[in-house]
């Protein structure tokens, strides 16, 4: 008897990574010059190929149109890719923007951005940007729960998820992952903040990305992040 617990739920991860201006569109394209900060692997370097990119729009999104206007797409564009809406916060600036993932090379960006503007969508002029910036991506969760607060990605195979005791800021979250990497011997792992929905109310949480990660590892990470965020609150 199957007795696995799987969850298809929406929430939000929201991390901090270097980004870059791409000159491959009459509008502005964004890549993550550096995915996965805080993991140290060759295994997931494909240069060959677009790493995470932003379709940067000149107005906000919501996810219920952009799933619609993304279907009509899809159907034209006959090429597999993923796209979600983004906001990038660079210093002051705030950009709206759709995330991309998993295009098999960077000259289908325009064609995909063409079929976008035909459905109404409108992208902001190209500029140079190469900056790190604060990233929020709206996601669709599908997760197995494999132990109370511990889940790991059914989409993504290297991301597990740990929850954490209450809600964080963004700058909380910072100090708390760097608290975590000084506290721990084996810290190759990356971290995000992330947010998903349940029955029983909002889910507070981390997303980890490493390399055939374990329960017994899930757990001791799970345990030092709530034992640092103590030490916050004191």
């Amino acid at each position: 008897m199957d007795t696995r617990v799987i969850i298809e739920t929406i929430g939000t991860l929201t991390k901090i990574e270097n980004v870059e201006s791409l000159n491959v569109s009459d509008w502005l394209v964004l890549e993550n010059s550096h995915p996965y900060p805080g993991y140290h692997s060759q295994f997931d370097a494909d240069f060959e190929k677009p790493r995470t990119l932003f379709f940067i729009t000149k107005d906000k999104i919501d996810l219920e149109t952009l799933i619609r206007k993304n279907q009509v797409v899809e159907e034209k564009f006959k090429q597999s890719y993923d796209a979600t809406p983004c906001q990038l916060i660079i210093y002051s600036d705030i950009y709206f923007g759709i995330r991309i993932k998993y295009l098999k090379n960077f000259s289908l960006i325009p064609e995909l951005m063409h079929l976008f503007v035909e459905e109404g969508i409108t992208f902001r002029k190209p500029r140079r940007i190469s900056e790190s910036a604060t990233i929020t991506i709206h996601k669709y969760f599908i997760l197995e729960e494999l132990a109370p607060g511990i889940y790991k990605d059914h989409d993504e195979v290297n991301e597990r998820y740990i929850e954490l005791q209450r809600v964080l800021s963004m700058d909380e979250f910072v100090l708390l992952y760097r608290m975590v990497k000084n506290n721990m011997q084996n810290n190759n792992f990356d971290a995000a903040l992330a947010v998903f929905h349940r029955k029983k109310g909002i889910v507070e949480g981390v997303r980890i990305f490493e390399a055939d990660c374990n329960v017994e590892r899930l757990v001791e990470i799970q345990k030092i992040f709530n034992d640092q965020l103590g030490r916050i609150e004191k």
